[in-house]
């Protein structure tokens, strides 16, 4: 079976990815006059009363400088981030309160640990009824390194965005919101042939599965024709992210665990080294296949026209 979901491709069963589909039956509209709460951190009076009394102060001011720290990356992360669906404000609050009362101005940013290891991102309005409008994989995230974070707004951002685009297909009326998200994807994507694009080499531990599997891969990238690709590492990409690197895109895949731990599926995201704004993502079990990137190739110059279109309105 295949499906469309979050701009890209699906090769798994409905029921397993449905929790990651694009949201059906709300009204994006009601979002306008909303506002993302985005936790912020501190070092509870209990913590400080009982580090205070241990005498321990120097792990107090560490703890405070930690969560200083954390509080700053999240500051920047949302800067840099292409959300723009809302404004935001990074502050405390109380979540089961603002449920209760139904808040008409909230959207709250909430995590999800399933029963397999699987972390999730969600946003969720609480008014007029509660409801998860977005929601992203992200093991293997860092929530405390900025730039992870930046990713995992961006990746809830492209959520919504295809959440939106879906609920106006074929309204002949829709023109098209502009939006940070779809002017970086047009921009990136005029430039996209003189940049490159980063792929992982394999890092399985049997050494001979590895070698095999990095030449599977290099066999299946040379279909790949909007650029020229490169096979690097994990960490190499890592610092093309850290420099903001404007010339390049990476393949970044996220693991899915479920209950059989012989079947991991993997959301795989295309995304830009300097923003981490999400050029592409599909599902999937199954090795890359250059069948598979000439889809990838052909989705990302509709989603171009379309959005190049829309801007111009």
């Amino acid at each position: 079976m295949k499906l469309l979901l979050l701009g890209g491709l699906l090769f798994a069963s409905q029921s397993i990815f449905g929790q990651f589909a694009p949201v059906k039956g709300f009204n994006f509209s009601q979002l306008e006059g909303k506002k993302l709460l985005v936790p912020t951190y501190a070092v509870s009076a209990s913590f400080a009363k009982k580090m205070i009394k241990k005498g321990k102060l120097d792990d107090l001011a560490s703890s405070e400088d930690k969560v200083a720290a954390y509080n700053r990356n999240w500051e920047e992360a949302m800067a840099e981030s292409s959300y723009d669906a809302s404004d935001y404000e990074i502050t405390g609050y109380d979540r089961k309160k603002l449920i209760k009362e139904k808040n008409q101005e909230a959207i709250l940013l909430y995590y999800y640990y399933d029963d397999y290891g699987n972390r999730t991102a969600n946003l969720m309005v609480t008014h007029p009824k509660k409801k998860t409008i977005a929601r992203v994989l992200t093991n293997g995230m860092d929530l405390s390194d900025k730039n992870d974070i930046r990713l995992m707004i961006n990746m809830l951002n492209e959520a919504l965005n295809t959440s939106v685009e879906l609920e106006n297909e074929g309204n002949k009326n829709y023109k098209g919101a502009r939006n940070k998200y779809k002017e970086n994807f047009v921009s990136f994507y005029e430039g996209i042939e003189d940049k490159t694009f980063l792929v992982p080499k394999s890092e399985h531990k049997n050494e001979k599965k590895a070698t095999q599997r990095t030449a599977d891969l290099k066999s299946a990238l040379n279909s790949w024709k909007l650029s020229e690709y490169e096979l690097t590492t994990t960490s190499e990409i890592e610092n093309k992210r850290i420099e903001g690197d404007e010339d390049a895109y990476y393949w970044r895949d996220i693991p899915y665990y479920t209950q059989n731990i012989l079947v991991v599926y993997h959301y795989n995201y295309i995304i830009s080294a300097d923003s981490d704004d999400v050029l592409f993502m599909f599902l999937g079990k199954s090795r890359l296949k250059p069948a598979t990137l000439e889809k990838i190739e052909s989705k990302m110059a509709k989603k171009y026209a379309r959005y190049k279109s829309q801007l111009a309105k």
